[in-house]
């Protein structure tokens, strides 16, 4: 008789990029060039890494982002990834970074980022995304009134 091996559960970790603008902030999204939809960095947590430090590098290799300050977590989502075959928790954190930062070039060059105003989104691959930050937008709006220590 076969024996069922339980796979262990795969963790991830993102960031919400908001940068200042002249009216509402802008959201940082990325994109594989041969798709339309949208989403926010985010990847497999690796061994020895906090969730933090994990959203930290994960906006660094995904979308080229270089400076960062996580804010606070906006929440967790956990969902099953059938290409994968397994269970994996998505932690996403708001992240804030200083509008003249140039973003360097992402990892991948088939990868594009673009900055979008929050209120006007483009179309998003995973709802869970478009979820969270509908679900803290009054949080998100308000890094336009105070920035973060350090960044004004």
């Amino acid at each position: 008789m076969k024996q069922d091996i339980k796979k262990p559960e795969a963790v991830s970790a993102g960031g919400i990029i908001i940068r200042q603008a002249d009216s509402d902030p802008e959201l940082l999204l990325i994109r594989d060039k041969r798709y339309t939809a949208w989403v926010v960095p985010k990847g497999h947590v690796e061994a020895g890494e906090t969730l933090e430090q994990a959203a930290i590098r994960e906006t660094r290799e995904e979308a080229g982002v270089t400076e960062a300050t996580i804010i606070q977590k906006l929440g967790q989502f956990r969902r099953y990834v059938t290409r994968a075959s397994e269970w994996k928790t998505i932690h996403y954190f708001l992240m804030h970074t200083a509008k003249e930062q140039p973003l360097g070039q992402p990892e991948d060059n088939r990868m594009e980022t673009k900055w979008f105003p929050i209120t006007k989104l483009p179309e998003m691959y995973l709802p869970e995304q478009e979820k969270v930050i509908k679900e803290n937008l009054e949080t998100i709006l308000q890094i336009k009134k105070s920035p973060p220590k350090g960044e004004d």
